[in-house]
């Protein structure tokens, strides 16, 4: 078991995706679907916990431990991270303390709001550096980088959240159209758009390319899927 303190430092590193699962409310049905692409499962803390209950074998337990179950001294047991501070969650843990090209995250979102905030803070934190997808039972949560262009099905809810103030230059294939749109919070808010078409677009100012995340249903997982790796 390899213990960290205070430092934020990378200690383990994937050339794949991964999941992490934690221990929010999580939609088992996405998950089993993004097992065929065999990406490394993590557990988060708790999540080790449903993991087990499951029948389900983590690649890695990751967090400060206060939560997991013992892991079982044998040579097929998980490897364990514990991180010993406790200045940040355990989602945050694992994001800073792993790389990956995408974190698929089920079990951070949605369940209890303070946890929900906590990770929507960790994403917002890591938005720069780290893809990550909030999943959960309703709803997936997810910081594009960039400008958006996703195929939906028509009437698909979509609403944009702004982290920071974010200007967008175009958008096509909504039902209200964002074209030289100012959001920021506490003065507009982009929610329960939807979409016009089979496929829509946005595009922010480059300026504020990272300022901004997308909430769908989370039946579009598999379209954000697509989205998301198709530059990985």
């Amino acid at each position: 078991m390899e213990i960290m303190d205070t430092a934020k430092a990378t200690l383990k590193k994937f050339a794949t995706p991964v999941i992490l699962v934690g221990g929010g409310a999580i939609a088992w049905d996405l998950l089993n679907s993004v097992a065929p692409h065999k990406f490394p499962i993590i557990a988060v803390d708790t999540g080790a916990r449903y993991l087990s209950e499951k029948g389900i074998t983590p690649a890695l337990i990751i967090g400060d431990m206060d939560s997991a179950p013992a892991a079982p001294a044998s040579s097929g047991a998980p490897e364990v991270i514990e991180i010993a501070e406790q200045e940040t969650t355990d989602f945050e843990k694992a994001l800073y303390a792993l790389d990956a090209p995408l974190f698929l995250a089920f079990g951070f979102w949605g369940k209890r709001l303070d946890h929900s905030l906590a990770a929507l803070h960790s994403l917002t934190k890591y938005r720069s550096s780290k893809r990550v997808v909030l999943v959960d039972q309703v709803d997936l949560l997810f910081a594009p980088q960039g400008p958006l262009d996703l195929a939906l099905p028509l009437a698909t809810r979509v609403s944009l959240l702004p982290l920071k103030a974010v200007v967008f230059e175009s958008s096509i294939g909504l039902k209200y159209p964002l074209d030289g749109l100012r959001l920021e919070s506490g003065s507009a808010i982009g929610v329960s758009n939807e979409t016009a078409d089979d496929h829509f677009r946005v595009v922010p100012r480059p300026a504020d390319k990272d300022n901004y995340v997308v909430v769908l249903p989370n039946a579009a997982l598999p379209a954000v899927l697509s989205f998301v790796t198709r530059s990985l």
